[in-house]
C-alpha cells in the first residue's frame, strides 16, 4: 500500500522533529550539568588557593578544561 506524499513528508517531518527534541534535550541535560561543575569549581578555587598542592591541581584542571572547551568549539564549527 502505497502512502501519498503529504502523508510521507509529514511523516518524515515528525521523525525528525521527534529526533531534534530527544537530542535538544540530552545536550541541555549535559550543558547544565557541566555549568554545575564549573561554578562549583569557580567557588572552589579561593577556598583551595591557600593550599600549594591545590593550586597547581586547580591549574592543571583549568588547563584541561580550556584544551576540552577549544576542542568543543572546533567540532561544532
Amino acid at each position: 500500500m502505497a502512502i501519498g506524499e503529504a502523508e510521507y513528508l509529514e511523516q518524515r517531518l515528525d521523525d525528525q522533529i521527534n529526533w531534534y527534541s530527544k537530542k535538544s534535550a540530552a545536550n541541555q541535560a549535559a550543558h547544565k550539568r557541566l555549568r554545575l561543575i564549573e561554578i562549583i569549581a569557580a567557588a572552589s578555587i579561593p577556598l583551595l588557593a591557600g593550599y600549594s598542592c591545590w593550586t597547581q591541581a586547580m591549574r592543571a584542571a583549568g588547563a584541561a578544561d580550556k584544551a576540552a572547551r577549544e576542542r568543543a568549539g572546533d567540532l561544532t564549527r
